[in-house]
């Protein structure tokens, strides 16, 4: 499950990057992440409880990214045909929800124009703020 979890971050991380550039597929090739599946494993269990943060639902799961990037993600380590990429995705960047949900929000929010705040009830923003906040202050002994 948490490979699973993994791999979608990976995907979705990938996409966000893709879309950055302006279509350009090959800058994503190699792109590595920062989050482990023992990260993915906190996250969704000790966290999220298993459950999305919008519906509460506990099926076909993913972490996504809350807010859309300001920046590049891209972070590059390393000189000439060794040059590592990697993601600048930290934990408290990531939410919990159904893959519907996931894909909706990547549609309106990661690649598209609007901000959580314009899709989801006030109290689902507080309660996801509150949360990423929680997941911040874990993050500093990471």
């Amino acid at each position: 499950m948490y490979d699973g979890l993994l791999a979608s971050v990976q995907g979705s991380e990938e996409k966000i990057l893709r879309h950055q550039t302006g279509g350009d597929a090959s800058i994503s090739v190699g792109l590595k992440t920062p989050i482990t599946t023992g990260d993915i494993a906190f996250l969704a269990e000790e966290i999220y409880k298993g459950r999305s943060v919008i519906t509460g639902l506990t099926t076909r799961l993913v972490l996504i990214r809350w807010r859309k990037p300001t920046d590049s993600i891209l972070i590059k380590i390393g000189k000439g045909h060794n040059k590592q990429k990697s993601s600048n995705l930290k934990l408290h960047d990531l939410v919990l929800m159904t893959k519907e949900e996931g894909s909706r929000h990547d549609k309106l929010i990661l690649r598209g124009e609007k901000q959580p705040e314009d899709v989801y009830d006030p109290e689902v923003v507080a309660k996801v703020e509150q949360i990423l906040k929680e997941i911040a202050l874990y993050e500093k002994y990471r």
